[in-house]
């Protein structure tokens, strides 16, 4: 349903306000053209940006208001203001409607800003308001008629519902955005849903103690003068609303209770996502058109005849050409219940079998969704320590290394190819702040820390270091304070799989990491097969003395970095750290010889031997050392400065 307009006629003043909102939204969009991007930057209000200078930063607060993101951004939010301002300003009178207006813009960014406090994406337009705005307008004119463009014919359909239909797909939109974690589309759906949430308040006490309490159908002496001649048409025409109204409701309700058990379904099977829960939303808003349909007379009932047709051919040809029998089964439900409802004689049989198809088709969608695979690349967050993990499909990859590799090892060869079931795994390596949380809750005491003593190389040999353990990684007089965000190191075998038990996951299997390093096609590095750069690895640079650090190049850190510093070194997956900064526990023995022999399906060494394996390299290595196929091995006991891990499910 698309609004096109409304009725002004009880309308007693000029919307001027509205006009010069308006009008500087499309003033400021016009200098944002001028601008480009540095204008949008420096004037777009920047969560992590405003929390680091709230004073510094406070004006964008309101330029972030008058801000677009493009044409169609532009045009939609002013047709809505163009739409419905006009009536709320009305009746709050200019004053008070501008301050209501920022207000609005206010709350709405102070929400989208509550549920990401580290963002640095830039957040503007006029949304936040004009969503403040629909919160009034249900509020005082929840009866009024809302023109809309339903299929090819202008419909006339209650602010109640229309409204109602928007703020519904905020909400579990904005669910979305916070329950994952995939890319919402650039939309600040809670920007959206505490703009709505102001207006509805602000409005409620303006219209209760701002000296006017009028609501729709509580009109003054004006108004009923208006208003009068066309009162019995009204009622008819509300009268004639009661029924599907009222079922609408019904069916909302049970379409609202079908959606907890869709999200509990697709929860437990580990595949949340913001595509599901738009395809469970769209079926309920479809639910309300084919309701509104039923006040249609006949000659519009063949014109939603002849739509239902053409979106169900959409549908099967969207669905055989992109393989999605969700969207199949959700258009076939919808136009078959059309059908049933536009032709021929409405009755309580013909309604209820077409509720009926909508739920078969309601819950065909949700088990579809609910147990497809996840996209390659996908994320989810691990409720225990935080952690991002990554989803890796199954199928073949490349493994090990060619026999023309000049810097290959020979335990890398023979290179061959490996066929793995899907998994999850960490997208970093599990960090300080992650280990703390472990061993407050489980009380652990890792392998240094048990012993009393740790490796630590300082920059031309290893020393035994008394006291070093992960809580102090040079010795006694060192801490881990401002380096959360590092990788956790001094962790031996044993701990990092007693973690990875905790956390409820594994350790990677050799196989396992290597694919998720590499890619499908077996690329020397995670991020390709270009040389290497200071904006892809942590490893042995200028900033080390060694004779083998590489001192054409500057990555930024002397020793261990921050987890996620560098994005631009992300594998085919979109895995991060899988090169250098420190080398990686997996759960594999140690065989020398294990490629020449392993098995084509999930290959993992579990012939107990001398060493476990590591894998990705460190800082203190050089390019050899960080290929994504190099083998290292260490006693499962040991632990240093370099040895960290992440984990799979």
């Amino acid at each position: 349903m698309f609004p096109i307009g409304d009725d002004n006629s009880s309308r007693r003043t000029a919307p001027l306000v509205t006009y010069v909102l308006i009008a500087l939204n499309v003033l400021f969009f016009l200098i944002e053209l001028s601008g480009g991007d540095a204008f949008i930057v420096k004037w777009s209000f920047i969560p992590g940006r405003f929390l680091a200078n709230p004073s510094g930063d406070f004006l964008t607060l309101f330029s972030a208001m008058f801000m677009h993101a493009g044409w169609v951004h532009l045009g939609g939010n002013m047709l809505y203001l163009w739409i419905f301002g006009d009536n709320v300003e009305d009746r709050f009178g200019h004053l008070k409607f501008i301050i209501f207006y920022l207000l609005c813009g206010f709350a709405a960014t102070f929400a989208q800003l509550a549920f990401n406090t580290s963002s640095n994406i830039p957040n503007l337009g006029a949304s936040g308001a004009i969503a403040g705005v629909l919160g009034a307008y249900i509020l005082l004119f929840p009866q009024r008629q809302v023109r809309v463009l339903q299929g090819f014919r202008v419909v006339e359909i209650p602010a109640l519902v229309v409204i109602g239909l928007w703020i519904v797909l905020q909400f579990f939109s904005g669910i979305g955005s916070i329950a994952n974690t995939t890319d919402t589309g650039g939309v600040a759906y809670m920007a959206h849903i505490g703009g709505f949430l102001a207006g509805l308040m602000l409005a409620f006490l303006l219209n209760r103690y701002g000296g006017s309490q009028e609501t729709e159908g509580i009109m003054s002496n004006e108004e009923i003068h208006v208003v009068q001649p066309n009162m019995i048409e009204s009622q008819s025409e509300m009268e004639s609303w009661k029924l599907p109204m009222r079922v609408s409701a019904g069916i909302f309700m049970i379409d609202c209770a079908l959606m907890g058990v869709g999200v509990l379904i697709y929860a437990l099977s580990g595949n949340i996502n913001n595509r599901f829960i738009g395809e469970i939303v769209q079926i309920g808003i479809d639910i309300f058109i084919i309701m509104n349909l039923l006040k249609l007379r006949d000659s519009a009932r063949k014109i939603a005849v002849s739509w239902a047709v053409f979106v169900l051919l959409i549908g099967i040809s969207s669905a055989i050409t992109s393989g999605s029998w969700s969207h199949l089964i959700t258009q076939i439900s919808f136009s078959g219940a059309l059908f049933l409802l536009l032709i021929g004689t409405p009755s309580k049989l013909r309604t209820a079998l077409a509720i009926g198809l909508y739920g078969v088709g309601y819950l065909g969608v949700i088990f579809v969704l609910a147990f497809r695979p996840p996209e390659p690349g996908s994320t989810r967050i691990s409720a225990k320590d935080g952690m991002v993990l990554v989803y890796i499909p199954a199928g073949t990859f490349t493994m090990g290394s060619a026999a023309t590799d000049k810097d290959a090892h020979s335990d890398e060869k023979p290179q061959h190819t490996a066929n793995l079931d899907a998994f999850w795994i960490d997208q970093t390596e599990v960090t300080n702040a992650m280990f703390t949380r472990f061993a407050a809750v489980s009380n652990y005491k890792t392998n240094a820390e048990q012993v009393g003593w740790s490796w630590v190389f300082t920059g031309s040999q290893w020393v035994h270091v008394q006291g070093a353990n992960w809580l102090h990684p040079s010795g006694v007089t060192s801490d881990i304070n401002g380096l959360e965000q590092n990788p956790v190191v001094h962790v031996s075998w044993n701990d990092a799989k007693t973690y990875c038990a905790w956390a409820g996951r594994h350790l990677p299997s050799e196989a396992q990491w290597e694919k998720a390093a590499r890619g499908p096609d077996g690329s020397i590095y995670p991020w390709g097969n270009q040389p290497l750069a200071g904006n892809l690895l942590n490893f042995a640079d200028s900033s080390l003395i060694w004779d083998w650090a590489d001192k054409s190049i500057n990555d930024g850190y002397q020793f261990t970095a921050p987890v996620d510093s560098y994005p631009d070194g992300k594998s085919y997956y979109g895995v991060l750290d899988m090169a250098g900064n420190v080398w990686e526990w997996v759960t594999d023995w140690y065989n020398a010889t294990y490629y020449t022999n392993s098995p084509d399906r999930n290959p993992q060494e579990l012939t107990p031997v001398t060493y476990r394996v590591l894998r990705g390299g460190s800082w203190i290595d050089d390019a050899s050392l960080v290929r994504s196929a190099v083998r290292y091995f260490y006693y499962p006991d040991y632990h240093n400065d370099i040895f960290g891990f992440r984990c799979a499910r």
